[in-house]
């Protein structure tokens, strides 16, 4: 039985993978615990050379070899400035970023991928992390101040029981 509601529990859980596809690029992205994974595979003619993703209270960047990384703008921009070292046509790179634990949640964002001819896609809708809204504390507090409201219902409308004088000593 306990085996079953933990099937249930995954299952409700949601996936943790997407996938944004154009003609020229696909891009997967897998979600594990605080690390967000990005997998990006030409599919067009010329290298991809330069990846760009918005984040938020995000660290621990990484990109594929030789590649240059800056995370500093709220941008995690990854490049190569040689050709010859980006994701060759039908190759995949692989981009990552840690979230902090400063209020960041699961957004979208519009993804910028650049080939070394000039051209570049742009997929829209991309996890990525986000801040959260002021609206989400709202929510929360509404939603606690209610559950507390309703206890203290359920406990006033229960009949006391009386206490025995043998158990109040």
């Amino acid at each position: 039985m306990p085996l079953g509601c933990i099937a249930i529990l995954l299952a409700l859980a949601g996936p943790n993978e997407s996938v944004h596809q154009t003609d020229s690029v696909r891009l997967a992205v897998h979600i594990q615990s605080n690390l967000y994974s990005y997998t990006l595979t030409n599919r067009g003619a010329s290298p991809i050379v330069a990846f760009e993703i918005p984040y938020y209270a995000s660290y621990s960047f990484t990109a594929p070899a030789g590649w240059q990384i800056d995370g500093a703008s709220g941008i995690l921009k990854a490049w190569t400035d040689d050709p010859s070292g980006g994701i060759e046509p039908e190759r995949s790179g692989a981009f990552s970023l840690r979230v902090s634990s400063q209020g960041a949640t699961l957004g979208e964002a519009t993804a910028t991928v650049r080939f070394a001819d000039g051209r570049q896609a742009r997929l829209e809708g991309v996890w990525a992390p986000a801040a959260e809204s002021r609206r989400y504390y709202f929510w929360i507090t509404g939603i606690l101040a209610g559950i507390f409201l309703l206890h203290c219902a359920i406990l006033r409308s229960r009949p006391r029981r009386p206490v025995s004088p043998t158990t109040a000593a």
